[in-house]
């Protein structure tokens, strides 16, 4: 398990090395409209090595020239861009341990939906269970495993369509002509 800090600020997300070894005082409150978060993202393995984002957590900070202001409690929820910036770069730096995150931090940052056995994602989505199985057990598609079970988000099935490492039928893609 380890522990990276980031920094968000009007919408990009970077590194918080900068801003760490400043001094930092608690206050009352950070304005809204000029707060920048301060976030502690834990990533843990699985007994095979899978990655997961398991924590989220941010702050509320006011970054000044040579300290940081910092609201003494961790946020419960995010505005949208906020979400929505976190969101789009814990998922560039790992697809896998975005899909493999518990419900609580997909639900902080903008993805409530619930988990499902692989079995019923197949139902809803109309697609072959052994399509969905086989691309869980090469790891084409990230699931959480609970004993002998997998565990899949609707929308994790349909970014790995999107991200060609799925196919909706059963059999091999079609490939074009290559002349």
């Amino acid at each position: 398990m380890w522990t990276e800090t980031l920094l968000l600020v009007t919408g990009q997300v970077q590194s918080a090395d900068d801003v760490i070894g400043r001094t930092a005082t608690l206050v009352t409150d950070v304005p809204e409209q000029e707060r920048a978060l301060l976030i502690h993202v834990t990533t843990a393995e699985d007994a095979q090595h899978a990655p997961a984002y398991t924590g989220v957590v941010c702050q509320a900070i006011l970054v000044t020239d040579d300290a940081i202001k910092l609201a003494p409690t961790p946020l419960t929820e995010l505005r949208p861009v906020e979400a929505t910036a976190l969101r789009t770069a814990l998922v560039a730096r790992s697809w896998a341990a975005w899909a493999r995150a518990p419900h609580v931090v997909r639900a902080l940052l903008g993805c409530p939906e619930p988990l499902l056995p692989l079995v019923t994602a197949a139902a809803q989505l109309s697609m072959p269970l052994a399509t969905l199985a086989r691309a869980a057990a090469a790891d084409r598609l990230p699931t959480i495993r609970a004993g002998d079970r997998h565990m899949v988000y609707l929308a994790t099935i349909t970014e790995a369509i999107a991200r060609r490492q799925l196919h909706p039928q059963a059999g091999r893609p079609r490939r074009g002509r290559q002349i």
